[in-house]
């Protein structure tokens, strides 16, 4: 939802015609359009990459725990806190984003090795109307 809502105001504004940088696009509409963004800004920033970091964490969590009951959870900690702690002081910015996508498919691939497993078990069961 957040990503559609900044795409529509950088639609609905035209500042994607002015010729400004693609990552400060957003910034600039919410320059222009909000008040104390300059305060704003990083409070908004930290919530949306901490929301992210917590529901990728959970989900890959309840994943590995799903897929390997025994070390999975273990393992997938281990695994966030190293990329954590390696991506938050090491790489450009084009690294950072192209091992995120490779991560997030790859956080994709097991959900849906763990909803294939599981697909016999899922039913869907739709009440009957009176």
């Amino acid at each position: 939802m957040v990503c559609t809502a900044s795409v529509l105001l950088i639609l609905v504004t035209n500042v994607w015609h002015q010729g400004i940088p693609e990552d400060q696009l957003l910034a600039h509409v919410l320059g222009e359009y909000v008040p104390f963004i300059n305060i704003l800004w990083p409070i908004f920033i930290f919530m949306l990459g901490y929301s992210t970091i917590l529901a990728i964490f959970a989900s890959g969590s309840k994943a590995a725990k799903f897929l390997l009951p025994k070390n999975g959870p273990f393992l997938y900690k281990v695994y966030a806190t190293i990329v954590l702690v390696v991506f938050s002081f090491v790489g450009t910015d084009s690294q950072i984003m192209t091992f995120m996508s490779t991560t997030g498919g790859l956080l994709l691939a097991l959900n849906l090795w763990a909803i294939f497993t599981l697909r016999k078990e899922i039913q869907f069961k739709i009440p009957a109307k009176n």
